[in-house]
């Protein structure tokens, strides 16, 4: 994974305000990253699909894909505290081989 990607934003988006309560050091590293969160109550399109898929928060890739969903507090904070262990796990992108 390039410097570019992990630098990239990601964000948690919920229905539920406050979020989550994370420690302040795993606090610091979400923003660090780009972290921000993005609270949708009251629009009707977020309401419905975080209604249909059972989840209070999801947290989303810098290419906007879905890197996992939650359904309580707890489960929101365990997203973001696993998110490092991830991030280092995973293997360092190569240019395309011609």
């Amino acid at each position: 994974m390039t410097a570019t990607t992990r630098s990239a934003s990601r964000r948690l988006i919920t229905v539920d305000p406050p979020p989550v309560d994370l420690d302040p050091a795993t606090g610091e590293w979400f923003a660090s990253i780009g972290g921000s969160v993005v609270t949708v109550a009251g629009d009707e399109v977020y309401d419905r699909w975080f209604t249909e898929h059972d989840a209070t928060a999801a947290l989303q890739r810098p290419d906007f894909h879905l890197y996992g969903t939650a359904t309580s507090p707890a489960g929101t904070a365990a997203l973001i505290e696993h998110l490092p262990t991830r991030l280092a796990n995973q293997p360092a992108r190569q240019g395309a081989l011609l």
